[in-house]
């Protein structure tokens, strides 16, 4: 359930709200943050003008001298309104809860830097990022020399090329939306016929979903054959057991249909991260049925359900995922 006027209160000095996220445009902070094992965050991406001079390999350790890996619990603990969601398992909310230290700013007055060039810490005031302008994406990627970046304010949803030096192609997909079928499958001609190529790295770190369906002119070229996948369950039976469960509609739907005219036997890297929601968790589960992919990184968010709207007071928005996936090797 959504609050809609937290939902749309920008955060700023003095306004309680915590968010529990770093994707997408964070002009709020003007650099876009990854977690290290440490729960420090590392700078991949910053304004070239940014008020605190913060440039790619400075490290966020927290605020008023704590680290930010021991001050997001409390925050939540005191139950701040969250602007913004994420999930959906364990793992992908911890790494959401991490990355978004630079957008909780406005709730302290000092940041703790530790300087890539000088390897000093600096505790700054948070002061000159209230009257910034600032414009970054993060996504948690970075740019590959031959490959068009991906622009997340573009409505271009794919992007591809060969890396430099090599042979090996390199696709990112941001969105699995209308444009996302042909550019996906383009994508695939391209670095499989057209230009063959000696590897394909597919980059799902950060995808914000839509139709897994987008995929699937894609995949049939690299797929010989028809690869069943997944079903999705709903509840049912007896309302007071929420274990009884029935499968909702065909799973052949979900099946990956291949050519047997054409099969992609070169190796496969899938590059995931919690970045990737809904159909990009999807579609980078997908890929697991192919004999030559293997996949890289962390979880991806796990939203592997079928919401619905349901129907909410004034100035409130909310969903119920009234359907779940499951895996057709392992119904359970």
């Amino acid at each position: 359930m959504l609050d809609l006027d937290v939902t749309w209160t920008s955060p700023a000095p003095g306004v309680p709200l915590l968010v529990p996220s770093g994707w997408g445009h964070v002009g709020h902070f003007g650099a876009a943050l990854t977690p290290l094992p440490d729960g420090s965050l590392l700078v991949y991406n910053a304004d070239p003008s940014h008020p605190l001079g913060l440039t790619p390999g400075d490290i966020v350790l927290g605020y008023d001298g704590r680290a930010w890996s021991e001050l997001y619990p409390e925050l939540a603990e005191a139950e701040l309104p969250l602007k913004g969601m994420w999930g959906s398992c364990e793992s992908s909310m911890k790494h959401a809860w991490l990355m978004a230290a630079g957008m909780n700013w406005h709730l302290f007055d000092t940041i703790d830097i530790l300087r890539y060039e000088t390897g000093t810490i600096e505790h700054l005031s948070t002061t000159p990022l209230d009257s910034a302008s600032m414009q970054v994406q993060a996504t948690e990627q970075l740019p590959i020399t031959g490959v068009a970046f991906p622009d997340i304010t573009s409505t271009d949803t794919v992007y591809w090329g060969i890396i430099d030096g090599t042979n090996i192609g390199y696709v990112y997909v941001t969105v699995w939306g209308v444009d996302s079928r042909l550019g996906f499958y383009n994508a695939i001609y391209d670095l499989m016929i057209t230009h063959p190529t000696d590897g394909l790295i597919f980059d799902f770190r950060y995808n914000t979903g839509g139709n897994m369906f987008q995929s699937n002119d894609g995949l049939s070229l690299l797929f010989n054959s028809v690869v069943p996948t997944i079903g999705f369950a709903e509840r049912c039976g007896n309302p007071n057991d929420h274990n009884s469960m029935c499968q909702l509609g065909n799973e052949s739907l979900y099946n990956i249909s291949g050519e047997p005219s054409t099969y992609y036997d070169n190796p496969i890297a899938v590059l995931t991260g919690p970045g990737a929601v809904s159909a990009g968790d999807q579609n980078a589960l997908r890929f697991k049925f192919h004999p030559e992919a293997l996949i890289f990184g962390k979880s991806t968010r796990a939203a592997f359900n079928g919401p619905e709207e349901h129907t909410m007071p004034e100035g409130w928005a909310g969903s119920i995922a009234t359907a779940d996936a499951y895996l057709l090797s392992d119904p359970t």
